[in-house]
Formats: structure tokens, sequence, C-alpha cells
């Protein structure tokens, strides 16, 4: 809706010093020296002469304008505005003297400022022959939730077939002459100190992983880096080759937020990892947040080492997880039955289970998950071929993939072979073989059971974050369902750590060394009721549930 107002007994007026208006305040926009000269109505009150163009519409004419009647002016005024707020730039140009000008001008003000929305209000009017418009207007910029306000002025005069709009750049906003065009440009924010969720300083912290991303993120905020903070945003002007002028004031969209940055980590939680990573030593800790992506807590002790983000190890058994998603998508399910030989040799590599252990043919896949029995696993390795676990790994769980979680560098958790073969796969179906990765992975692979939707971790609110395909509900329902026999079943390889009622768990055993004689320990859990999921890795550390396990209930109990 249009508004205006006109007053009869008001005198002709010059063109007036425009005013931008942003947030209630007013921003004058000085310029040195004349932008454009001004546009004069002669005392006597007798009309402008009217402009000659080349690219002059129809409307206009030569000779000198006859007097325009208000209520012509008027519609003429509305109609332009209505089209231009519509966005019939080519209608709304039409209404001017320059249709060419106006057309290009339009559309550069549409693209420049990225216009989301734009309310155009025609005030105050002379009566006399030449019209002079108020024109309010209000920029809503697709790049900020803020918006511009500010006034500026068209003129209507009589042209050779009836009213018709003076056209000149500043009929879109204050200030603008030929040639110059408005664009919308980040302003990056200072510096600042780096923070946990509450405000309490990383830097301060001694866990060696935290004092890095802190080192990391104020140097990236040291260097106006817009990621290290929120930055602001501002309409500037260009001139003809792009380059904002620096004559004219850039209008404040949003400001730059420049005090302390703060990142994911809940001091609550990060306490209690650091707690329990006393338990034992060369032990580390990711703890994340399924419904989110948030990364809760980093702690590592392994003396300067940090291992939750960095460490490049085998997973032992929790990538059993990953298998078992890979293996209910291809039609099994967690009743199917699978034996667990002691031995299972494939392509002359002999794989064994641990203590002798073995599972009789009539064992469904869910016992076999719970007690961890390692051939239920390498004996399906032929429905695992063709890249079908890497795929699984990467398409459901966001493995393999590289993660930017908000220090400025992309980076991989996790890596695999896009495909393996015979011997290989099968010992990548239990966690072993080439597979490499950090406790951070393992945290998100729990976390994706939770929720059943991958959410890349993160450490700044708001980070790009990759996406991969939500788990299917049949497969996602079973995994859960699995974890939680790992926790309830008599033999469940965490049913001696003591977890409590909403606990989902997979123990995790993987031996490295010569000839596999030294085994880190692994445990990842989520407990939907706190929505925390977590990894840890006890190197040397032996099995999942006699090092890890403990580590992760300390974490759990304490929440």
């Amino acid at each position: 809706m249009y508004e205006f107002e006109y007053d009869e007994s008001e005198p002709p007026r010059p063109r007036r010093r425009r005013v931008l208006w942003f947030g209630g305040a007013a921003v004058a926009v000085a310029v040195a020296g004349a932008l454009y000269a001004a546009y004069t109505v002669l005392s006597s009150g007798s009309p402008m002469s009217a402009p000659t163009s080349a690219g002059a519409g129809a409307g206009s004419s030569s000779a000198g304008p006859s007097p325009v009647s208000q209520q012509a002016a008027q519609r003429t005024a509305q109609a332009f505005l209505s089209d231009w707020q519509a966005g019939n730039y080519a209608a709304a140009a039409n209404l001017t003297d320059s249709p060419a000008a106006a057309k290009a001008a339009l559309a550069a003000y549409r693209s420049g400022l990225g216009l989301r929305a734009l309310t155009l209000k025609l005030q105050d009017a002379n009566a006399y022959g030449d019209a002079m418009y108020g024109v309010a207007a209000t920029v809503s910029s697709g790049s900020a939730k803020a918006t511009w306000s500010y006034t500026t002025q068209l003129q209507v005069y009589t042209g050779s077939q009836g009213p018709i709009v003076q056209w000149q750049p500043d009929v879109l906003a204050p200030n603008l002459a030929p040639g110059m065009s408005l664009s919308v440009q980040a302003v990056a924010p200072s510096g600042g100190t780096v923070t946990d969720a509450k405000g309490n300083a990383l830097s301060a912290e001694s866990d060696p992983g935290l004092q890095r991303i802190a080192t990391l993120l104020e140097g990236a905020a040291n260097t106006g880096n817009a990621s290290a903070g929120t930055s602001g945003l501002d309409v500037v002007y260009d001139g003809s080759d792009g380059t904002p002028l620096t004559q004219i004031q850039p209008v404040a969209l949003t400001q730059p937020v420049a005090h302390g940055l703060a990142t994911t980590i809940d001091p609550k939680v990060q306490t209690a990892a650091m707690n329990a990573v006393q338990l034992d030593p060369q032990t580390s800790i990711a703890v994340i947040q399924p419904s989110t992506g948030y990364i809760l807590a980093i702690a590592n002790n392994d003396g300067d080492n940090d291992d939750a983000l960095t460490a490049q190890i085998a997973p032992g058994s929790t990538m059993k997880v990953v298998t078992s998603a890979a293996l209910l998508n291809q039609g099994m399910s967690m009743h199917t039955d699978v034996a667990c030989p002691y031995a299972f040799t494939v392509t002359a590599v002999a794989f064994h289970n641990s203590d002798g252990e073995t599972e009789p043919a009539d064992t469904p896949l869910i016992s076999d998950f719970a007690a961890s029995c390692n051939n239920a696993f390498t004996s399906q390795y032929q429905k695992l071929a063709d890249g079908t676990l890497a795929e699984t790994a990467k398409t459901y769980f966001g493995l393999n993939e590289r993660w930017d979680i908000g220090l400025g560098q992309a980076t991989t958790y996790f890596t695999m072979p896009p495909a393996a073969e015979d011997s290989e796969l099968a010992a990548e179906s239990f966690g072993q073989g080439v597979l490499q990765t950090a406790p951070l992975a393992m945290a998100s692979v729990a976390a994706t059971v939770d929720t059943g939707v991958f959410h890349q971790p993160i450490l700044l609110p708001g980070a790009h974050q990759i996406s991969a395909t939500a788990l299917p509900s049949s497969t996602a329902s079973q995994l859960r369902s699995m974890m939680r026999a790992v926790v309830t079943y008599s033999d469940g390889t965490a049913a001696n750590v003591g977890f409590g009622p909403d606990v989902y768990a997979k123990t995790g055993t993987a031996d490295h060394g010569a000839a596999g004689t030294k085994a880190n320990s692994w445990m990842i859990a989520y407990d939907p009721s706190k929505d925390v999921a977590i990894a840890c890795v006890v190197l040397d550390g032996g099995f999942g549930n006699e090092a890890a396990g403990p580590v992760v209930k300390s974490v759990l109990d304490a929440l």
C-alpha cells in the first residue's frame, strides 16, 4: 500500500539533501562536492523544462512541458513505485523518460542488494508544474535479517504524451549517480577470545586438544577471518569499476560481533571428560551432541597428543556398527542366523576370534554383535564387496569425507579405501586392515545411530556441515536394538560395565604392533536421554570393556 500526503499550501522547494535511516538513527550521507546537479524549481512557480534524451521514452519532449496536474502526477508516481516494488522493471522503466537506463538500474539495484523484500511509500508533493515526491523505502536484503530504510525523491513532469517520471539514478537511493551501483559487502569482525559455550576462555584449559583449537581460532580471528566471528554487512556505493567509493559512507545493515568467539564446548561435559581420562594413561575422548553435531568435549591424557581429533588408528569392533548397517541394507535382519566359527579363512588369510570364542549356526546376528564375535562378520565379506562397505560408511555416516569442524581446515577423520578385495575387506568388516580413524569420527557413528541421520561434528555454531542420507528407518531401529544388546545381553561385551537403562554401546579391540601383540581399547556409546554420544580410546588398553568402558561410564554418570 502506498501512502500519500499532500498540502496545497506548501510552496515549491528544491531537492533536499538526502538522509539515510537505519535502525531508527539517521545517517547523513555527505559527498565531497556535488555528485550531481540539483534540480531547481523556479521561485515564480513555473515548471522545470523537460530534459531531452536520446533514450527518452514516448512521454519525453524537447519542448517545454506543460504543467502537470496533481492527480495525474500522483497516479504516475504511484504506478512507477508499484511496478518497481513488484519487480516489474520494464513497466516501471517505461514510465520514465529514459526506459533503457532505468530498467538496467532497477535490475542492478535488485541484484546488488540481494533484494528479498521492498516496501515503497509515496510521501509529499508540491502543487506546481513539476511534482516532486518524497519516497520512503525499506529494503530487506537476502544477505541479512536487518533492513535498510531511507528516503529519496522522484519528479514527475508532463511530456508529449502525459505525465512521466524524470529518470536519474538517485531516484533509487540517495547520492546514486550515473555509473554507480549498490552492493552488500561483509565486514570482518575483529579478533577476540575463544571461549566455551558459557564464555570461559579455552586457552585456560589444560587439554592439548582444546589449546590447539583455541590457538587456531584465535589466529583466524586476529587475521580478520570471517569464520572466526560474526561478520557485519554494509550497503556500499560502488564506482563503475565495481570498487567501493570511499567518499560515500557505507550504511550498516548488521554490525560485526567483535566479542569473544563462543565454541560448542560445554564446560560441564568438558569437566566430566577431563576427569574421566585420568582413569587411564593414553586415553582420549570425544563427546558430541547427536541432535546437532555440536562437539561438547575433547579430552586427552597422553602428554601433548591430541588423539581425540588427530589419531589415525584402527577402530576395532566399533566398526561393526557400520558393517551391520551395510548387511541390514542388503536384506539381512538382526534375527538372521549367522554362525561364528573360531577360525575363518579368506584367500589364505585366517581370522580368529578372541579367546577361542565361537557361536553356533543358529545364532542371530544381534547376538553375534552383542558378543562381538568377529567371524560372524568376516564370513559376510562377499556381501560387502564392490565398495558396499565404503559406500555405506560415506552415504549414511558421512565417513571418509573431509569435515571442516570450524577450524578453517577440511580434514578426514576416518579413512578407508573406496573398495577392497577379499581378505582386506574381511579385516575391515571388524575394524582392522588399513582403516584409520579418530575418536571424533566414531562418536559421530554412535550419534548417527541415535538420531538416524548424520550431523557433521562442528565446533562453531552455524558452521557449514556436510550432509548424508538418513539411515533407512528399519536399519536405524535394528542398529539401536543391537547396540542396546551389547549392554543388556548376558554375554554382551558391555554387560559388566554398569551402564544405566538409557545407554547404547559397542566395544572395540583393535590389534596393532608386531603380529598384533598389542590392543587399543575402544568404546562408543550414546544416551538419548542426555543427547550425548561418546567415543573413547585407551591406547594399549586391551579389551574395550576393560579400559575404555569405565571411562565412558564415568562421563555419562557425571552428566
